[in-house]
């Protein structure tokens, strides 16, 4: 849950080289409307994208875990909350998300990644 509130105010910071390295090798990030972005270079291809979109429209995107589970492995996690999009005009709209987490050289790295 921590990895996710650090991984959130990268985003808020446009911190895309942060965010990089949380991601997985393999990871997957699915966007509504897109189609998806796989591999740590198109999911950082995606991020700069949104980032950039959101930027030019005064938009802000941030998110709160809410709960975390870790396999018997201890190798595969995940974690779900909720996402806050505030519009330039103050219009907030409430999202929900779902990270899944792998180990990756003794670290946890986002593997999938998928909100609304």
């Amino acid at each position: 849950m921590t990895l996710e509130q650090e991984w959130s105010e990268m985003y808020g910071e446009g911190d895309v080289e942060g965010i990089a390295e949380l991601l997985a090798s393999e990871s997957v990030l699915l966007v509504p409307g897109e189609p998806p972005a796989v591999g740590r270079d198109s999911v950082l291809a995606l991020t700069r994208e949104l980032l950039a979109a959101e930027a030019a429209d005064g938009v802000s995107v941030s998110w709160k875990s809410e709960a975390a589970f870790i396999s018997s492995s201890g190798d595969i996690a995940y974690d779900y909350g909720r996402a806050t999009t505030e519009l330039a005009d103050g219009t907030v709209i409430m999202g929900s998300y779902l990270v899944v987490w792998t180990k990756e050289n003794g670290e946890w790295k986002v593997a999938a990644d998928i909100f609304n």
